[in-house]
């Protein structure tokens, strides 16, 4: 069994805000705080929630430093997670931990932060959490690489500005935490997204849902399930707004919310290019609701939506909420458009499920192989 040792921590100040650092094994992995945060000293908390998937992998423990004490209560709670991920994942192995110095929680400092980048989910969270949530958390590094100092930039701006607009507090983030420590194989982004404040003082943490009871899938890297029991002694994590897309969207319409710096693409070219499936799943639920935004363009041609690519299941799903969305609000056009999609998409998946069956998916690496060659 090979062990993972998170060392050599380190906090270093500057007029820009806070710095926090650690080795986790021969990967420099750190945390750069700046803006408004609330800040109680050196933890180890972030570095371990962050890395239990790694340490699992190998199978062995996972040791922490004295200088980055452990909460107590992060510890018990990673033993309910790696008892989830065991599950999800066969070759995963329960990793124990041994850290030298134990966090004591500090006392309550009444600040509690969501993330927030600008999302249909991040402003669902914000609207329903609007009386106690004091801070705004965005990170550079996330689903904004540090490449796209443009789109950093705009993104940053757009959240000062809602911050601004609902008396709130900004705290920035930026950490090579998703580069060091996010696995490609064992899904744990939920971990990640979490661990950019696990080293702060917030007394609660809200994590935007992504999925609905009934649509959400296992294993997801951030989960009803598992996100909680990275709770600390000092942050309680809460997972937000487990509701169907469609639905958040038409309560942030009937309430206000000003969407006009909607951003929800995943392409790392533009704020939003109006153009890939996500884009076009939320571009829908708004053309529902007979809105339009200016970060987003109108669906001036339904048929597009019939051509959109699903990917998998999980985005089948999005779209059939989207379906009884349309159909409720009496929008056959639309609706006739996305059942369109959803048919190819059936189709697709039951090729795949054959090839899968009876050729051991020979016939989908070949067309791959095929595409790349073109």
């Amino acid at each position: 069994m090979n062990s993972l040792a998170i060392h050599h921590g380190k906090v270093e100040s500057s007029a820009e805000g806070v710095c926090v650092s650690a080795a986790v094994d021969d990967r420099a992995v750190h945390f750069a705080f700046s803006g408004d945060f609330p800040f109680a000293g050196p933890s180890g908390d972030p570095f371990l929630a962050a890395a239990i998937v790694l340490a699992m992998q190998r199978g062995g423990s996972v040791s922490v430093s004295e200088e980055l004490p452990v909460s107590e209560r992060l510890i018990a709670g990673l033993q309910t997670y790696q008892e989830i991920y065991s599950q999800w994942y066969r070759d995963l192995r329960h990793a124990s931990v041994d850290a030298a110095a134990r966090r004591e929680p500090a006392a309550p400092t009444g600040a509690v932060g969501t993330f927030f980048s600008g999302g249909v989910d991040g402003h669902y969270t914000l609207l329903q959490n609007r009386a106690r949530v004091t801070h705004l958390i965005l990170c550079l590094g996330l689903d904004i690489p540090h490449t796209e100092q443009g789109r950093w930039e705009r993104t940053r701006d757009s959240v000062r500005r809602t911050a601004s607009a609902l008396g709130k507090r900004v705290c920035l983030v930026e950490s090579n935490v998703k580069t060091a420590l996010q696995s490609a194989r064992f899904d744990n982004h939920g971990a990640v997204l979490a661990s950019t404040a696990l080293g702060l003082s917030f007394d609660r943490l809200l994590i935007p849902a992504s999925h609905d009871y009934a649509s959400e899938p296992s294993p997801w890297g951030s989960h009803h399930a598992t996100d909680p029991t990275l709770s600390t002694g000092q942050t309680l994590v809460e997972y937000d707004g487990m509701v169907p897309r469609p639905t958040k969207v038409r309560r942030l319409v009937e309430a206000g919310v000003d969407l006009n710096d909607l951003r929800v693409c995943n392409r790392f070219t533009d704020f939003n290019c109006g153009h890939c499936e996500k884009c076009l799943r939320t571009m829908v639920a708004l053309e529902v609701m007979d809105t339009s935004v200016a970060s987003l363009p109108r669906v001036d041609d339904m048929s597009v939506i019939g051509r959109v690519v699903i990917p998998d299941e999980m985005y089948a799903d999005f779209w059939d909420e989207n379906l009884q969305f349309a159909q409720d609000f009496g929008r056959q056009d639309i609706g006739r458009e996305i059942e369109r999609a959803l048919g190819r998409f059936r189709r697709r998946d039951a090729l795949r499920q054959v090839d899968r069956a009876w050729f051991g998916g020979r016939i989908s690496r070949l067309r791959s192989r095929f595409a790349r060659g073109r």
